[in-house]
């Protein structure tokens, strides 16, 4: 018995430095292929590319049955994709095609099965010119995926593609509609239109001003994933794009958006697009998550470094797709004339408004809602930013509570409605200041 004891614990131990191993394995390849995504847009450091591919098509092998094998296959299968629209190598596209087939193969029931259907069809269609197999891979998310979160888009493509229009059999559910209400504090809050009809009467007392809204991560950044399936990527893209109908009806300011779809942006042109415009805010809205389902809140950030250990691994998980060399390795040396720049002061009165009028309006009607207050980190997407900037953790993705109230509109329009509040207060400030 007690020898039966010890090969147990062996193996358990085994099991979980292999787990680790994986997981390990996995992030530094996650980390190395966004690195070059962000930095090397032009696919110049081949090399570099075609051994991350193969470090990550290595990991879906020699892990099969760990949790990050599908998404290793994921991103091999996206980033030969990346090299073959520049380099049009035949063979970077077969196995871009190869690796989408084996995820959907191996792991039919994944969350990124339907992601690799659609892209495998665009592949088949737009360098390929194979009508044919395209429409089979749309079909079969349409097919076999009718709660998937690209059903609507596989719809899209195969309309376009045959013009005809495919009906679902069994009514529609969607990971950001169908779960329950949460009891509100006000349930008059439920009977509230999305969005007034303003235009007649719309409000132009901030015309002048222009505010860039970061949806954060996108395309094959899931950013961080709810066990219900629920994407980071996908809250924070719905909460800008009712923050920019708020903002342009209530303010009358201009907004422009990073990405107004699910599509990958280098962190480097989030910033560089707020300068372009000469915005006077830049705002970048993101989802928390932890290790501990029990982490709640939100909580907003200005630029500055840290000697917290939890917002430090929070800003190292944003900053993950980014690798520095040389003099650059320290980030506060990149941080130090922003920091020391005027608009430090102004992020912070930014930040703290956002804060408390984000807060304090949930609070109004839902129950639960936990402020975890204003820090500072050294977040990559803020670097270089010419205006008050600030990012935003708009509670966990993971948290049991917090995850259902993220998938429902009215919660997300109240966010929006949080944050709008803050940048009209902050504006109104700025107006007294001297």
């Amino acid at each position: 018995m007690r020898r039966l004891i010890v090969l147990v614990f062996i193996f358990s131990v085994a099991v979980n430095v292999n787990a680790d191993s994986a997981n390990d394995a996995y992030q530094m390849a996650r980390k190395n292929y966004f690195s070059l995504r962000n930095t090397d847009l032009e696919v110049k450091e081949l090399k570099k590319w075609l051994t991350v591919g193969r470090e990550l098509v290595s990991i879906s092998e020699k892990y099969k049955n760990h949790e990050t094998a599908p998404a290793a296959l994921f991103n091999a299968g996206v980033l030969y994709s990346q090299v073959y629209k520049v380099h049009k190598t035949e063979d970077h596209l077969e196995r871009a095609l190869l690796y989408f087939e084996m995820l959907v193969q191996r792991y039919p029931d994944h969350y990124l099965a339907d992601d690799a259907l659609i892209k495998r069809g665009d592949l088949f269609l737009d360098f390929k010119k194979d009508r044919d197999k395209a429409e089979a891979s749309y079909l079969e998310v349409v097919e076999a995926y009718p709660n998937a979160d690209l059903y609507e888009v596989a719809e899209q493509k195969l309309a376009k593609l045959t013009g005809r229009s495919f009906e679902k059999s069994t009514p529609k559910e969607h990971v950001l509609t169908t779960v329950e209400e949460p009891e509100l504090e006000n349930n008059k809050a439920k009977d509230e239109p999305i969005y007034q009809d303003k235009k007649s009467e719309k409000n132009t007392k901030f015309k002048d001003k222009i505010i860039v809204i970061d949806p954060g991560h996108g395309g094959e950044d899931f950013g961080a994933v709810g066990k219900s399936g629920l994407y980071e990527k996908d809250i924070t893209l719905l909460i800008a794009l009712q923050l920019e109908k708020l903002i342009e009806s209530e303010l009358g300011a201009t907004v422009r958006l990073t990405r107004r779809s699910d599509i990958f942006v280098p962190l480097a042109e989030r910033t560089n697009l707020a300068n372009d415009f000469e915005a006077a805010l830049f705002i970048s809205l993101h989802v928390n998550s932890s290790e501990k389902n029990s982490a709640s809140g939100y909580e907003t950030y200005y630029l500055d470094n840290t000697d917290s250990a939890a917002s430090a691994k929070l800003a190292e998980r944003e900053n993950a797709s980014i690798q520095f060399e040389g003099p650059q390795a320290d980030l506060q040396f990149m941080l130090s004339d922003l920091i020391q720049s005027a608009k430090r002061d102004e992020s912070i009165a930014l930040a703290n408004l956002v804060q408390q009028e984000s807060v304090s309006h949930l609070k109004l009607k839902w129950k639960n809602i936990q402020s975890r207050g204003v820090k500072t980190a050294p977040f990559y997407v803020l670097v270089g930013a010419h205006m008050p900037c600030i990012l935003v953790e708009m509670f966990f993705i993971n948290h049991p509570e917090e995850s259902v109230r993220l998938s429902k509109e009215n919660f997300r329009l109240d966010l929006a409605k949080g944050i709008l509040t803050g940048i009209d207060k902050f504006f109104k400030l700025e107006a007294k200041s001297p």
